[in-house]
């Protein structure tokens, strides 16, 4: 089984990561994706939005396609969320299914850039291949070289048009403003009910 783990806050999730997701099920040819939205990162501060909030706009986003499956898995393991207990756990678990298991990480070039200070980076790399989408050529060639110290495959993807960022996507909602273009009609709606809701 191919399966890709893509992780984050999601925080709101927005077209932005859908589009990193079909990138990556098409480049990489995987059976699955996994969307895991961090339970209590170690380095980052508090989300905008309550776990089980996420955990329902990620449902309601990608319920029309099999291929994305959202995932709880962070919220099983220990706290606070690493990305290495997480990927131990998926092989336990597909191993105890004897199910055999070919795993990739994606992530995007900023997490890539800081990869060797995540927790137990070096055992990460014995559990899965790396996949990467550097922001533009410029930060590919410049992170090129990482990629050579790593026991481990990366694969460079091609990165889809995205013109903004999680921060200024969290701006716009601090205004109340209209994030039809930023993210998926089931988010926009569920953010919509959800900001009238505490109106009242």
């Amino acid at each position: 089984m191919k399966i890709g783990f893509f992780g984050g806050a999601f925080d709101p999730f927005h077209l932005g990561h859908l589009e990193m997701a079909k990138a990556a099920w098409d480049q990489l040819k995987l059976d699955r994706i996994l969307l895991v939205p961090t339970y209590s990162p170690a380095h980052k501060a508090k989300s905008q939005f309550s776990y089980e909030d996420r955990i329902h706009m990620l449902e309601q986003a990608t319920k029309h396609l099999p291929w994305l499956e959202v995932s709880r898995l962070e919220s099983e393991l220990p706290q606070p969320s690493f990305t290495y207990r997480s990927l131990v756990s998926l092989h336990d678990s597909y191993k105890a299914q004897r199910t055999p298991l070919e795993l990739t990480l994606i992530i995007g070039g900023d997490s890539f850039q800081s990869f060797k200070r995540w927790h137990e980076w070096q055992k990460i790399e014995r559990l899965c291949k790396i996949a990467v989408f550097p922001r533009q050529n410029a930060e590919k060639e410049q992170l090129s070289a990482q990629e050579y110290q790593l026991d481990t495959d990366v694969i460079w993807l091609e990165t889809p048009g995205w013109p903004y960022s999680s921060t200024a996507i969290r701006d716009v909602l601090k205004d109340q403003g209209c994030l039809e273009d930023m993210v998926p009609i089931a988010v926009s709606e569920w953010i919509k009910e959800h900001q009238q809701l505490s109106k009242n």
